[in-house]
């Protein structure tokens, strides 16, 4: 409309005059209120974004230095959630990072790791500077002050952000939550948490129950976007260390969970992961993820359109297709109704309510694939689930036993918070002919 094609106007004055914090704060603002008005809102809020993000190559953001590095953190999850492109991150981590270090509360330093990890903020520096500030506040509580549900929040916040613990702040989560345990109150879920943190050994992780629990919260939240065509050749630049490895590839692979799991619980480097998604904010998250936890010379994220993403691979991979995977597709019914109640545990990150598992992407899929290769579907509709499979028997594949060591137990976020909820998961393997 004509009245906000003014403001975004008005806003780009603002940030010629250096107004950078409020010019932040009336983003935000408008992208709220932009969220209805369909495209031609979120292109206004996007040219606005930009100019924002331009103006911030010569010095961070005016009047930003009295925010904390949590409300620097939680601005970057919404102005990375309402559609700006991620340099406008770059300033405000940057700014994190000189106040990381004056969190005093560690749930404070948890909720800012998470915020920043979901943004897909990759700065190493600003993680290790909030896991220090998590261990030094740790150290310095009294242990009567240790209550369950704050230690076990940090804790799992922490881990949903996939930030490997070093050794101070291992120590320091295990004697909290040796104190925390102590204490009466706690739920089942905070005594899960805070158990994993004393037996240590890796257990409490982003691949923990609770850590995707988190996730799958924040990513029900995402509005579900319509990728146009995706990435046309994806593999023109390398991105594995070995491409010659077989490929597995997920798609609709929300946070990236399942890829960062598989890839983790690989006692061999036998193949390489692709996670692909509609969503940017989803990428950008699981990207940041694998690089944290030293798992991205075997797992890659991109944003784009799954049917185009599978074409693009079989023309250009130079191994061969192993898998497909496809957890919890958008089923039959609308967004608005998805959205209601539990039926947001079977949306992912697909939109416009068109279903995801069409005769485009099972031929697709049927193309990518090596002789031997399959596809596994995931789903907690017994309905979807045979749609899926339908179309991957018409486009020419057959139902097997699924290879179990291939992923190595791992799990999506929605898989999670299915079981998590007590919901049946339902799935099958089709694979394609070795003669074909």
């Amino acid at each position: 409309s004509a009245a906000a094609e003014r403001f975004v106007a008005a806003l780009e004055t603002r940030v010629e005059e250096r107004a950078g914090l409020a010019a932040l704060e009336e983003l935000l603002a408008f992208a709220s209120r932009a969220e209805a008005a369909g495209a031609q809102g979120e292109a206004l809020v996007a040219a606005a974004g930009r100019s924002l993000s331009a103006a911030q190559t010569s010095g961070p953001l005016v009047g930003a230095e009295a925010l904390t590095a949590k409300q620097l953190a939680r601005a970057c999850c919404d102005l990375r959630c309402a559609g700006f492109a991620a340099d406008i991150l770059r300033p405000l981590a940057l700014l994190a990072e000189t106040k990381a270090a004056a969190l005093d509360s560690f749930a404070q330093a948890g909720e800012a790791a998470f915020q920043f990890g979901v943004a897909g903020v990759g700065s190493a520096a600003l993680y290790r500077q909030l896991q220090a500030a998590a261990a030094t506040a740790l150290e310095s509580a009294p242990r009567r002050a240790l209550r369950p549900r704050a230690v076990a929040r940090c804790a799992a916040r922490m881990a949903a952000a996939g930030v490997a613990a070093d050794a101070r702040y291992e120590r320091a989560l295990l004697v909290a939550a040796e104190g925390a345990l102590e204490r009466v109150g706690g739920s089942i879920d905070d005594t899960k948490v805070l158990g994993a943190a004393v037996a240590g050994g890796g257990r409490l992780s982003a691949f923990h129950p609770s850590a995707l629990a988190l996730l799958w919260r924040f990513q029900k939240q995402l509005p579900k976007p319509i990728a146009a065509g995706g990435n046309a050749r994806p593999f023109e630049e390398p991105r594995f260390s070995d491409r010659d490895l077989p490929l597995c590839v997920d798609l609709g692979c929300g946070l990236g969970s399942f890829v960062l799991a598989a890839v983790a619980a690989s006692s061999a480097e036998d193949c390489n992961w692709l996670g692909v998604d509609a969503s940017e904010v989803a990428v950008g998250r699981a990207s940041g993820a694998a690089l944290r936890l030293g798992l991205s010379d075997r797992a890659q994220f991109l944003t784009g359109d799954a049917a185009a993403t599978l074409a693009s691979v079989a023309e250009t991979y130079p191994g061969a297709v192993q898998l497909c995977a496809i957890h919890f597709p958008t089923p039959f019914r609308t967004l608005e109704d998805e959205r209601q109640g539990e039926a947001a545990l079977e949306t992912q990150v697909h939109g416009g309510g068109a279903f995801m598992v069409n005769p485009a992407l099972a031929g697709a899929c049927a193309a990518a694939l090596a002789p031997g290769g399959g596809v596994l579907l995931k789903s907690n509709s017994r309905d979807v689930l045979a749609a899926m499979a339908h179309e991957l028997r018409v486009a020419g594949l057959g139902e097997t036993a699924w290879p179990e060591a291939v992923a190595g137990g791992a799990l999506a976020e929605t898989e999670a918070a299915s079981l998590r909820a007590g919901r049946e998961v339902f799935y099958t393997y089709l694979s394609k002919s070795e003669a074909a």
